[in-house]
This record gives structure tokens, sequence and C-alpha cells, in this order.
């Protein structure tokens, strides 16, 4: 009887003998595999925007996204005629086809912010029953039975930004028991016109916040409530939920009462109107009692200044980068200046948010803006940025103080903002939620959202929420199917905040793109924001950021990734986060939003050296090179000598052995090279046959 054991091929299963799974019959399951799973391509928007490219018979598209545009696609023409350069709205054939259907023309100064909107999915368009939904609501006006406090003799006012459309917070403040301070801050009653569960409250949810883009605004809730009957307009009365607040000289909360009311804005003010107000004492265009409920509204503000450094909070400072328009282009690019008079606000709207928190964890319900603390990886990539520029990064759970003495070390280097942006991404994302673990940047145990329910959703639910809790006398637990309602919503919100964020920065990059594309060729002072393995990136201007590649380094530059920085190899020389170079703009991708740099040379355009080893990277001059005539050693700081680059250019001689330019290599006599750096291989094994050795017959 034959064996069944086989020679080859595989063996016949087992029923009883177990594989590496754990598994009988000797073979694993199907479906189960050593390999990881293969990575998915990124999902494809349904809508897109293209620009039209001809080549023949055939119109070609490139996509704005950065995902996609580098694939050609082939544009199936619509009713309209369409020329080279048109950017149209598009939508894929199928599921993942190359074939692209126009469905409408886009005009070009559209293009950047419209390809945002459509590669995030957001809501544009209002359904029918929304904008019944809005209109149906009259304009407010003051009726006494309605259990409101009465507020509209105070000098209450609004301060906002020049181009503002939507206020929906006021400010009041006057003098309590000497050095404390009574502080009120109305907020646009917007739960007063927005009921749970109707039409305007669902789309209220699917979008979860407003979105700003620099020639354009996609609001939560039509214009008819964000910028009329909600928002808080000067000389007319608005419903409001407001919060009064006593604090002391320390800058204590010591209590705080929620009602609603009613207001009459005095004035609307401008953040510099304001700030010049405050810095020359005088404004002839400001009513004499909105004068001086300023000041007093600056004096409560310098003692929650003074609380806020004193708890530790982490206060970063960087300026807003500012796209100056034209005619739906960017004109320029700048920094807002953030004024005495913005911090004015926050420190207020903080103050209330905190108000907020403490009512609902005294009574039950709402949502928690909640920041965790940075992780260990974060903290540790920060440390390596920063130690080798002599700062201390905190240790983790090392509590906030730390931080803030961190910061106010940075702020003393020539390259503080660049820094604090390290930083800031070491930090955790913040995010909403219905438990509570405080709020680690700001170095508070309580924290909510509640001073912007026009272009914030969880704000109307801490709105609703408080309403409910103004009549209640003790505490009530949220049932589970009310805390499962507010983790849905919860995560929702947290997903379309995202979304909005990314959309409004591809936008802007976009838009500084097609600003820098005329300036290709130019030289700019740059300042280092990151070292990745393959290249730096870095900020032009303070507003444009951009790729220097590895491969316009040259090979004399290696990334070291123990240290977080690119080292030459020979030379001196460091590239790390903070330094300053001279970059030449080599491309701008208008499409993509990318821009990428090239390292200017040192010997043409001095570049300036590193703090530690006079490298080229964090604003300190490069010390002077000596020049030895022994060795043909160039000597640097500390006499340590390096490679003279005329020695590594090696110069042809007649007779030398090496080949003159254009003279083609010498066939072997023997053997063959075959391209192998070693030269030509030894006589007798170029498959002759060799001296001494019998062939072996040829079986038949």
């Amino acid at each position: 009887m034959k064996s069944r054991t086989r020679k080859y091929g595989p063996q016949p299963r087992n029923p009883e003998k177990r594989n590496q799974y754990g598994r009988r019959g000797g073979r694993p399951e199907q479906g189960h595999h050593d390999r990881p799973a293969p990575r998915t391509a990124p999902a494809r928007p349904t809508t897109m925007v293209a620009q039209v490219l001809f080549e023949g018979a055939y119109i070609r598209g490139k996509v704005l996204q950065r995902d996609l545009v580098n694939i050609d696609f082939e544009i199936v023409e619509g009713t309209e005629p369409l020329v080279t350069g048109d950017f149209v709205e598009v939508e894929p054939e199928s599921n993942n086809s190359k074939r692209l259907v126009v469905r409408k023309k886009i005009h070009p100064h559209q293009a950047a912010t419209w390809a945002a909107i459509c590669n995030h999915a957001l809501r544009v368009d209002w359904p029918v029953e929304v904008e019944k939904d809005a209109e149906r609501h009259p304009a407010y006006t003051w009726n006494p039975t309605e259990k409101r406090a009465d507020w509209r003799k105070l000098a209450i006012v609004t301060i906002d930004g020049a181009d503002a459309r939507d206020f929906d917070d006021a400010v009041w403040a006057e003098e309590w028991e000497g050095d404390g301070h009574h502080i009120i801050v109305a907020i646009a009653d917007v739960a007063h016109y927005v009921t749970e569960g109707s039409a305007l409250d669902r789309e209220a949810v699917l979008r979860g916040n407003s979105s700003y883009f620099p020639d354009r605004v996609l609001p939560m809730l039509p214009e008819r409530l964000s910028n009329d009957l909600c928002s808080l307009r000067p000389h007319e009365d608005r419903p409001v939920l407001g919060v009064e607040m006593w604090i002391n000289a320390r800058g204590r909360l010591v209590k705080y009462e929620f009602k609603r009311a009613c207001i009459h804005s005095a004035a609307r003010c401008t953040y510099e109107q304001v700030q010049a107000f405050f810095d020359t004492g005088t404004g002839s265009e400001l009513p004499h009692d909105v004068q001086e409920g300023l000041k007093r509204l600056r004096a409560a503000y310098k003692v929650l200044d003074a609380a806020k450094v004193e708890r530790g909070a982490l206060d970063l400072d960087i300026p807003e980068t500012k796209l100056i328009m034209k005619d739906g282009i960017v004109a320029g690019v700048g920094v807002r200046p953030r004024l005495e008079a913005h911090r004015l606000i926050e420190e207020l709207m903080i103050l209330a948010n905190v108000a907020a928190a403490q009512m609902l964890s005294h009574k039950g319900g709402g949502l928690y803006r909640i920041h965790p603390e940075p992780s260990k990886e974060k903290l540790e990539n920060l440390r390596t940025s920063l130690s080798p520029l002599g700062f201390t990064v905190p240790a983790p759970n090392g509590g906030p103080k730390g931080w803030a003495k961190l910061v106010s070390q940075i702020h003393e280097h020539p390259a503080a903002q660049t820094l604090l942006r390290q930083v800031l991404q070491s930090q955790s994302q913040a995010k909403y939620d219905a438990n509570n673990i405080g709020h680690y940047g700001l170095a508070l145990p309580l924290y909510s959202h509640f001073t912007s329910p026009i272009r914030r959703y969880a704000d109307l639910v801490v709105h609703r929420a408080l309403l409910k809790a103004i009549g209640r006398k003790a505490k009530e637990d949220e049932s589970p199917e009310e805390m499962a309602d507010l983790e849905r919503i919860a995560g929702q919100i947290n997903t379309t905040e995202r979304k909005s964020q990314m959309a409004e920065w591809e936008a802007r990059d976009r838009m500084v793109a097609q600003h820098f594309a005329k300036l290709v060729g130019q030289n700019f002072e740059a300042v280092i924001i990151s070292v990745v393995p393959f290249g730096c990136f870095v900020a032009v201007e303070g507003v444009a950021e951009g790729l220097l590649p590895k491969w316009s380094l040259g090979r004399d530059w290696t990334f070291v990734a123990s240290l977080n920085c690119w080292r030459k190899t020979r030379g001196k020389g460091t590239l790390r986060v903070g330094g300053r170079v001279s970059v030449q703009l080599k491309e701008a991708d208008a499409l993509g939003g990318r821009l990428t740099f090239d390292l200017v040379g040192e010997e043409d355009h001095g570049i300036r050296g590193s703090r530690d080893h006079g490298g080229i990277g964090s604003g300190a001059p490069a010390p002077k090179r000596v020049v030895r005539e022994v060795r043909h050693e160039v000597v640097g700081d500390g006499g340590i000598p390096v490679r003279n680059a005329q020695m590594e250019k090696p110069e042809w001689k007649a007779g030398a052995g090496r080949k003159k330019p254009g003279q083609r290599p010498k066939k072997a006599k023997g053997g063959t090279t075959m391209g192998h750096p070693m030269g030509k291989a030894a006589k007798g094994n170029s498959g002759g046959k060799p001296k001494g050795v019998a062939r072996p017959k040829r079986r038949g």
C-alpha cells in the first residue's frame, strides 16, 4: 500500500491537528492570515470642484483636493461650453470612477472656498421647512408678564469685530463691596426661537456650528435669526439669557444667578474703537454713560487677568492670520493684532462659562467643554524640540503652572510665535462631553460653552439645560436615555466642529497659495515650524506655510531623529524648530494649496547659525571660519577641523587611469564588468571552460 505522505504539494488535512491559530484542521480558516489588511484609499467626496484642461478631443480635469490633485480625471461636458481654466462643480459618474459629470460652473474667485465646502461635505442650502420655520417668528417686543428681568436701562454694550454681523453677547459691570465687581453677561436667547425637535433644531444639530471663510460664512441658523431676531442690535429690545456674577478683589467667583431678561443695547462697539478709548481715554463718538461703563469693565478685566495668571492658565497669545480680500481675491496677507479689548471679552466670557458649568454640576444636565492632559508621546516630541534650545518641558501630570512658566520663557525667544505653536500642537484636542473631567489648558475644574448659541449648537444645549435648572431646587440626575442622547449630540458636534475647522484651514491655504503663485522665484526669510524625516515645514511672513523638502537640502544633510533636527554631515549646520533660514519659493500649487521652498546657499546669502554649535537654524550669527594652510583644513569654532570642499572635487589628469569627459569606457579583455563598481571581473570567469575542469556529460 502506497504511503499517503506526499513528497510535493500540500499535505492532507488532519482533522485532529490544531494549527497555529488554535483551530482544528491543520489550516487557517478562510479570511485569517498573517498579513495585515491593506490600507483603503480615502473616501472620495460625492461633490468636488475641478479645473478644466483641454487635451485634443478630450477634456481633462484636476480636482481641488489634496489626495486627488495628482490624478487625471475625464470631464463629461454638460450643456454649458467649457474652456481651459474654467472651474466646475462635478460629481463622479459612479463610485471611484475617473469620469466626472459637470453640474455647474464656479466663479474663479469662489473656487477655493467652494472646493473646501465640497471636500468636507458642509451643508449650504436650507431645507424649505427650515426657512418656513424661521420666517414664522415675529420680532420680539417687551412683555411685562413674561417674567423676564428688565435690564433695558443699563448701559450694556456689545463689543465685536468691525466685520461682525451677529452680536450674541453684551456686557456690563459696576463696583461691588469695595474692590469687588458686579458683572452681567447677557447672551442672545436663541432657545426662545429654536425649540427642541423643530425643523430649525434638526438642521442646527446637523450643522453643529457656523463655518467662517475669508470670503463667506456658512451660518448654523438662517440669517433671519442669526443676523436679525437673535442678534443684539443697538437700540432695540432683545430677549437674552443672562448671568449676574459677583467677584472679589482676587477674581474669585463669589456667587452667580442666571435669569431670562430683556436688554436695550446702548452701543455697538468694535475692538479697535474700545482699544482707542483705553489708549487715549477719550471717545467722542461714544456716549458718556458708555465711556464710564467701559472704564468699569476694564477694571473688572484687570482683576480677572491677575487671577488667570495666579492659577497658571495656558495663555499662548498667538496672533491670528488675516487675509485682506478685495473683489473676492486675496490682496494681501497679515496678522490680526490681539488687543486688550479682545482679552477683556475673552475673560468675561470665560467667567460666564465657568458659572454655567458650576450651575450644571449642581443641578444636572448639559454638556461640558473638556480638555484632557497632553499625552506622553506628545510631551516627548515637544521635549525633543525644545530641550536643545534650553527650555524645560513639564513632566506628565506636572500641573498647569509649569506650562505657564514655559510659555513666559518662550515669549523672550526671537522665534517665540513658532515655539508657541509647537506648545499648542502638543496639547490634546478639546471637545464636548456629557461627563466632566476639567479643562487642562485653562486650569479650571469645571468649564462649559454658554456664550455663543447663535454659532455653536453646544451652547444652545447648555441654554436649555440652564433654563430647566433655574426652576430646580436640587440636582436631578439624567436618565440613561437622556445621557445617551447627550453623548450622541456631543459626538455629532465634535465631528462637525472638526470638519468645519479643516475646511476653513483648507480654504485659507489654497487662497494663500494663489496669492504667492505670482511670487515664485523670490527669496524670503522663513522660520522653521516643524521638522520631519522628509524635510522641514517653514513659515514665511507669519502666514504662508510650506515644505522645505529633503531633496532640496542636498546629500550633505541627514535627519537626526533623537534631536528632531537636520544636521550637516560635512561642515556645520543644523535645521531645527525656531531656526531662521533664507529660502526661495520654488512652487506654489494653487489647486492643492501647497507651497514648496528651496534652501538658499550659505556662501551667497549668509544663513544664520544655530545657538548650540553654530549651524543653520536658530537666529544666532554663525561663527567665523578660519582657514589654515596646514593640511588644507577649514577650522570652525572650537578648532574642530572640517573637510575642505575643494578636496572632494577630483580633477582629471592625463594618464592617471580616469576616463576623459565624453570618452566611452574600454571593454574588458577578460570577464565582464556588468556595471559593477569594483571594476572588471577576473579572467576565466567569462563563462568559458575553466582550465583543468572537464565539462559534465549531458544526460540523455
